[in-house]
């Protein structure tokens, strides 16, 4: 009961444009826009509900996702995690509920998630920099945030994982 609660409560403060706002930027600095970092861990669980009942939420976050993702420059969004948003995670979710896959951003981070694909090897590696080397100033986490946050993701296996999945989904789906 509490966790259905949960949802509607989630849901009863969802926005107009799909997204949600941050409750500390709101009571903090009276914000009342949309902020992408709330608005995707919305969105993941409601995605991780599994749940029929809240598809046309879900797809109306992915949309504001998908246009937030819009207003930034490629090279910005080609990375795991920029500015509240879990790129891997996103394009999985954009992918199984076919949204944005012909939009600029879902394109180039696609085009990036196939960079690490070594097909000599047929894999996928991380090629990024060392988590050792992230800086709080550039990449807005340190390296022991970024190890946190980048478990189960840059790991060969998982990559693949991921990378498989979202390719079943849009080949799948097609």
């Amino acid at each position: 009961m509490r966790v259905k609660k949960g949802y509607e409560v989630l849901l009863d403060s969802q926005r107009e444009d799909g997204g949600w706002v941050s409750p500390v930027h709101f009571r903090e600095r009276n914000w009342t826009r949309s902020c992408p970092a709330s608005s995707y861990g919305a969105a993941l669980a409601l995605y991780c509900s599994k749940s029929e009942r809240y598809r046309n939420q879900l797809i109306k976050a992915l949309g504001f996702l998908v246009w937030h993702l819009s207003t930034k420059q490629v090279q910005e969004i080609q990375r795991f995690f920029y500015h509240g948003h879990s790129t891997v995670h996103e394009l999985l979710m954009f992918s199984e509920f076919r949204v944005g896959l012909e939009e600029k951003p879902v394109q180039a981070m696609l085009e990036w998630l196939m960079t690490m694909y070594c097909p000599d090897e047929d894999c996928f590696k991380y090629t990024g920099e060392p988590i050792s080397k992230y800086s709080r100033r550039k990449d807005g986490m340190d390296s022991r945030v970024a190890k946190y946050r980048l478990y189960h993701l840059i790991e060969d296996d998982w990559l693949a994982y991921y990378a498989t999945r979202i390719g079943a989904n849009l080949i799948g789906k097609a």
